[in-house]
């Protein structure tokens, strides 16, 4: 660089090298937090458009059964998603109390609003509360067209919780070898239903299909 007369004998090489580290690391400060708020907006948008699409998707669903089912307005069908406790507290329920128990939990675009801040479910060795505790237990599919004349061995804290719900189906979500219930999608309404057995059947299809969607593009 002398020879070009860049830099001439007396200029102080160790200042300059300074300078460049610190216009190195002032630039990295600068650059580095814009590309995260890019990189962040980017995957919002991306996390925006994919919710929409879960949602779409849900209500061509539930529309289609609707009409099946003969309900007045397909947007009666609420979804609700249960999952076992995990962690510490799921560990000492386990092998401690010998239990597991599903609590109500918030999934984007799938979870409807609830009227409660919370509501658990029960399973043991000999009970399992509520339809939500018999998919678990059971590994099926469980649907009752009038809940008001079934208890399900539930307290009454819990029926306070649930309220007006009418019709009420629930569906186990599996892991990836099919061993182990990850989750219970409960789908109700306040209307209550008189189906035939077709129309059941049809039900237990479209309940079908949409745990499968739910499995495949929702990680639980």
């Amino acid at each position: 660089m002398q020879e070009t007369q860049i830099l001439n004998e007396n200029t102080n090489i160790s200042e300059i090298q300074v300078y460049c580290f610190i216009v190195g690391i002032s630039w990295a400060g600068l650059w580095l937090p814009i590309k995260h708020v890019y990189q962040s907006k980017k995957y919002s948008k991306k996390d925006e458009v994919f919710n929409e699409l879960v949602a779409y998707n849900k209500n061509n669903i539930f529309e289609i059964a609707g009409r099946d089912l003969g309900l007045l307005n397909h947007k009666l069908l609420c979804t609700r998603v249960f999952k076992p406790v995990n962690g510490i507290e799921g560990l000492w329920l386990k092998y401690i109390r010998k239990k597991c128990v599903l609590k109500l939990c918030n999934v984007d675009s799938i979870s409807d609003e609830f009227h409660h801040k919370s509501l658990k479910f029960e399973v043991g060795k000999e009970l399992a509360q509520g339809m939500v505790g018999l998919s678990y237990r059971d590994h099926s599919i469980h649907i009752d067209l009038d809940l008001t004349t079934n208890n399900y061995n539930i307290t009454e804290a819990q029926r306070t919780k649930i309220g007006n719900i009418g019709f009420l189906s629930t569906v186990p979500i599996f892991n990836k070898d099919q061993s182990k219930v990850v989750a219970v999608i409960a789908v109700d309404s306040v209307q209550k239903l008189d189906l035939n057995v077709i129309q059941k059947r049809k039900w237990e299809d479209s309940l079908t299909r949409y745990a499968a969607f739910i499995d495949k593009h929702i990680k639980l």
